[in-house]
């Protein structure tokens, strides 16, 4: 391929693999933070940075068996910037991680193979990290920590065992194995790959003990310094591996993903076969002082290092032989990329008699049938079974967190699987401490409290707050039309009188202040924008008119609508855009034959309110990305002419050559 085309492809697979992303998060995401992140970053970092009391070192305490010192950073740098906690936002920020790692592998691998090589690679990435086969990793923001492992451990693998000491290359590489400590507690292995990788490049004679001596000594750091920054809990010992059988099964079942758990069993495991292959070879005794290619190198370390992390897994969550967890299964794509690559490896190889080269091209065949059963089944089974049901559970999440808020009982936290976190006490705890509640995203934030001047009164205000409780709930509300139910536990005010009784209703707010540019989101019913009825921001000031609050586009679940249903018309959000500031709303209802009601506004900082916006564009993000590339795909297939497909005499025989 062109230079232009890769480059185009590039593009193409990191457009489509955020858009993925953020259109799974969009359909089956929320807001609110969930589980660990109420701990690691709402508890360490944000209650106290309200109390004045944030030291640095809060970054590198422990989080379970972990310092996810990078994960903690990045959060409180994006909370700072947004004004509010918002786990969507961190999401959107985390589908760029994974696409940027399929780039690098792209960039790095892409030139090196011919165009049919080049597009099963392509297909791979694309199809590994845009299916949601971890998502675990697309719906928590939490998990930047197993991105930044990856990432980082591929940057000091890619790097330092290939480049000279203290020239640039290498300076990376160090930064790399370094930081790394700060994503998992198993972050210091990609040090132990590389020691093991500059021993054997010493070994074999194609290194000198004095240029290999800085960057063991830099492994040997980075290794002790993981160690000592290792964490044990006690607690956790019943999910480690209790036999010897738990953890070769649970070992096996990582090495052999995606295809294990479909009735291949430790058939599956030959899908490592072709990393296994290119590492013996570098390892043989008999090419000993022969020059290894520095490629296939950096492909058996890091086919290395997913061993690593599969053998820390089987003993840390090996009880029972389990399958691997959907956070982990990040790092095994890495293991299915080095694995195809390592295919290519032993394709090129051109001193293969032909009997051999179809026995390998019956292998190829096999691998590719078996890799390509094994994904669709994990898609099918996150997309049937794992993913549907997390939708009405969020979406009952946060009801519950809004009724609490809303009146302070706590019978609305007595939900231990519907709750950002399964423990209601600490629920409880945290959602009263006014520095977190304060940061909370708009789906469950505390509304402005609006008070009227007075002499306002053409709109008659209903509270709502209980009664969902009451087995005999009113159909409808003051000031809302009847059949038209009020607001579960919110403040409301409506136009609605019979008719014969009023003319015209006007309604001002008294000011209220805004400390940053915001967006403002409404709940509204009746004929808001229809016959001169109107709701206004004005400047407290001068009283010039700012904006119009007007029914929108931008989607949201009507507070006590039933999880995962539509709201139906009664009620719908509107927006508008609010600079910083002191503020009055105002409501006209000039006519008789029109009625609307509105409630108090929910702030939305302006980078969650991006973080909605690109979530919802999505799937035409990725939609797009998905056409272009293909149209890049085939095109030069298509001016080829009449072709056939050479294999068994050409080294590359991925590459389509004119036929007889």
């Amino acid at each position: 391929m062109t230079r232009f085309r890769l480059v185009l492809l590039a593009a193409c697979l990191f457009l489509l693999i955020t858009g993925a992303r953020w259109a799974l998060y969009h359909h089956f995401g929320t807001d609110v933070p969930e589980t660990d992140q109420w701990d690691a970053e709402g508890m360490v970092l944000f209650l106290p940075r309200s109390l004045g009391q944030l030291h640095w070192d809060a970054f590198w305490s422990a989080q379970n068996e972990h310092r996810v010192a990078l994960t903690r950073a990045l959060a409180f740098g994006l909370t700072e910037l947004n004004g509010q906690w918002d786990q969507r936002l961190e999401a959107v920020v985390l589908a760029l991680m994974p696409a940027t790692i399929a780039v690098l592998w792209w960039r790095l691998a892409g030139r090196r193979l011919s165009r049919s090589w080049q597009i099963a690679l392509w297909l791979l990435l694309a199809a590994t990290s845009a299916l949601p086969v971890a998502s675990q990793n697309v719906l928590a923001g939490f998990s930047s920590a197993q991105f930044f492992l990856i990432g980082l451990s591929w940057g000091a693998v890619a790097t330092l065992p290939s480049a000279e000491p203290y020239e640039r290359k290498w300076w990376i590489g160090v930064a790399c194995a370094a930081l790394a400590l700060g994503s998992l507690g198993t972050g210091f292995f990609a040090a132990a790959v590389i020691f093991g990788m500059l021993v054997l490049q010493v070994w074999r004679g194609t290194r000198r003990w004095s240029s290999a001596a800085p960057g063991l000594a830099v492994c040997t750091l980075t290794i002790i310094a993981g160690g000592l920054l290792r964490v044990v809990v006690p607690g956790n010992d019943p999910y480690k591996a209790q036999t010897l059988g738990d953890f070769v099964v649970t070992v096996a079942k990582e090495l052999g993903w995606p295809a294990f758990d479909y009735n291949w069993g430790f058939l599956s495991l030959l899908l490592i076969l072709p990393w296994a292959l290119v590492t013996i070879r570098l390892i043989d005794p008999r090419r000993r002082g022969q020059p290894n290619d520095p490629w296939h190198e950096f492909l058996s370390g890091m086919g290395c290092w997913v061993l690593f992390q599969s053998m820390a897994a089987g003993y840390a969550r090996g009880a029972g032989g389990p399958s691997p967890a959907s956070r982990y299964v990040d790092t095994l794509i890495v293991g299915s990329v080095v694995n195809l690559l390592c295919l290519h490896a032993l394709w090129q190889r051109s001193n293969l008699p032909v009997p051999r080269r179809n026995v390998l091209a019956v292998f190829v065949g096999a691998w590719t049938l078996l890799f390509c059963l094994g994904l669709a089944g994990e898609a099918y089974t996150a997309f049937t079974g794992e993913l549907p049901p997390q939708v009405a559970s969020r979406r009952a999440s946060e009801q519950h967190v809004r009724d609490y808020l809303a009146t302070g009982d706590e019978d609305y936290l007595r939900h231990p699987y519907e709750i950002p976190y399964p423990a209601e006490w600490a629920m409880k705890r945290d959602l009263d401490y006014a520095g977190l509640s304060a940061l909370l995203p708009v789906s469950v934030r505390r509304p402005l409290a609006l008070q009227p001047i007075p002499g306002s009164a053409g709109f008659t205000r209903c509270d709502s707050r209980g009664p969902e409780k009451q087995p005999d709930r009113p159909l409808s509300g003051a000031g809302l039309a009847p059949g038209i139910p009020p607001l579960v536990n919110a403040i409301t005010w409506g136009a609605f009188e019979p008719p014969g009784t009023h003319g015209p209703r006007t309604w001002q707010s008294q000011p209220f202040t805004l400390a940053r540019s915001e967006w403002l989101r409404f709940w509204v019913s009746g004929d808001l924008g229809r016959a001169g009825t109107r709701l206004e921001l004005h400047d407290a000031a001068d009283g010039r008119t700012v904006a119009n609050v007007a029914p929108g586009a931008m989607p949201g679940q009507v507070p006590g609508s039933v999880p995962g249903q539509s709201p139906g018309p009664a009620w719908r959000p509107a927006w508008v855009k609010a600079p910083a500031g002191r503020w009055v709303l105002t409501a006209a209802n000039p006519s008789e034959a029109t009625w609307f009601a509105f409630s108090e506004p929910t702030e939305m900082s302006l980078g969650s309110h991006l973080a909605w916006t690109l979530a919802e564009l999505g799937q035409w993000l990725c939609g797009g990305s998905a056409l272009v590339a293909l149209g890049s795909l085939i095109a030069p297939i298509k001016r080829v002419g009449t072709t056939r497909f050479a294999l068994g005499n050409d080294p590359g025989s991925g590459i389509i050559k004119p036929g007889a």
